[in-house]
C-alpha cells in the first residue's frame, strides 16, 4: 500500500512537470504579453528599426503609423502596463539573447523603482529557461522563486487572472488574442477624461544615477543601440530629474495646461497621443522636419 502511494506520488510530481511545461510551451507560441512576444515574433521584432519600451506611458504616448510614414523607420512599441525599469532591462536582456539590436530603442521612463510590480507575474513562463530572469525574480521573491521551480504547476494555479485564463482565452481566439495592445504594440485611450483626472500639481524627482538605468545605458552603448530617454507628457505633473546628464527628453509638462489631451493624469487620450507623437518626431527626428 505505502509503495503504491509512493508511486502516486512521484507520477503526480513529475505530471504536474509536465503540466506546466505545456502550458509554459503554449504561452510562450502566444502574443498574449509583450513577455511572450519576444518569444514568438522574434523575426517580426528583428526588422524593426526602433524599439519603443516603457510602461503604460510608453504604450499610449506613440502613433505607430505616424512614427513610421515620417521617419521611414520600421517601429514596434514594446512598453507593457505597470512595468518600472527592472522590467525593460530584462526586456532588452532577452532581445539581445534573442540577437535582436534595433537602431534605436526609445525608452520611456516612468519609475526607476526597485521593487517589481505585479506584471512580473507575465514573465513566470521563462521561469528556469532564462538566467537574467531567475536572477531577477530570486532576488525579489526567494520564496516564490524556489516553490515554483519545485513545483511549476503553482505559478499557473495561483495566478489565473494573468496567466491561465488570458491563455485559454487566446486558444479560443485561435492565437489571436493580445492584451491591450495591437499588431503595432500600442494601445489607445478614447478621446474622453477619466472620472480621476485632476488639478493638484505634482512634482516628481528622479535620480539619473540609478544602477539599473545605467546597466540599461551600457548594454545599449556595447551593442551600438541609439538610446533616447524619454519622460511622456503628464497633465499637472511635473518630472525633475537629479543629477541628471541633459540627455533625458522630459516632455512632462509639455501639455501641461491641455486637459483635452489626457485620459487621466498620467495618460494621453487619441488627440494627445497624435500631437505629441507630432511633436516627438519634430523634435528627435531632425532630418525629417
Amino acid at each position: 500500500m505505502k509503495n503504491k502511494i509512493l508511486i502516486a506520488l512521484v507520477f503526480f510530481y513529475f505530471f504536474q512537470f509536465a503540466i506546466a511545461y505545456c502550458l509554459d510551451y503554449l504561452f510562450l507560441k502566444s502574443k498574449i504579453y509583450k513577455s511572450a512576444v519576444i518569444f514568438s515574433s522574434t523575426d517580426l521584432l528583428k526588422e524593426k528599426d526602433i524599439i519603443i519600451m516603457g510602461g503604460s506611458n510608453g504604450l499610449v504616448s506613440y502613433e505607430t503609423s505616424l512614427l513610421e510614414n515620417n521617419i521611414k523607420k520600421k517601429v514596434y512599441n514594446l512598453s507593457e502596463d505597470d512595468t518600472n525599469i527592472q522590467i525593460h532591462l530584462l526586456q532588452l536582456k532577452l532581445l539581445l539573447k534573442k540577437e535582436i539590436t534595433p537602431e534605436t530603442i526609445i525608452l520611456n521612463i516612468g519609475s526607476l523603482g526597485s521593487n517589481l510590480s505585479r506584471n512580473v507575474l507575465r514573465y513566470l513562463p521563462i521561469l528556469g529557461k532564462n538566467h537574467d530572469f531567475d536572477m531577477l525574480f530570486q532576488k525579489h521573491q526567494t520564496f516564490n522563486y524556489y516553490m515554483y521551480r519545485i513545483f511549476p504547476i503553482l505559478k499557473w494555479g495561483m495566478y489565473n487572472n494573468d496567466l491561465l485564463y488570458p491563455l485559454a482565452f487566446n486558444i479560443i481566439k485561435s492565437n489571436r488574442y493580445k492584451h491591450r495592445f495591437n499588431e503595432d504594440g500600442e494601445y489607445t485611450y478614447p478621446n474622453l477624461k477619466s472620472s480621476i483626472l485632476s488639478d493638484d500639481y505634482e512634482f516628481i524627482e528622479l535620480n539619473n544615477e540609478n544602477e539599473t538605468l545605467n546597466e540599461f545605458k551600457i548594454l545599449c552603448l556595447e551593442n551600438n543601440i541609439n538610446l533616447i530617454i524619454v519622460n511622456t507628457p503628464y497633465y499637472k505633473k511635473k518630472i525633475k530629474w537629479n543629477n541628471s546628464d541633459n540627455k533625458v527628453k522630459n516632455y512632462s509638462t509639455l501639455y501641461a495646461n491641455k486637459p483635452e489631451y489626457f485620459y487621466d493624469n498620467l495618460h494621453l487620450n487619441k488627440i494627445g497621443k497624435k500631437e505629441y507623437t507630432k511633436q516627438f518626431i519634430y523634435e528627435n527626428f531632425s532630418l525629417n522636419k
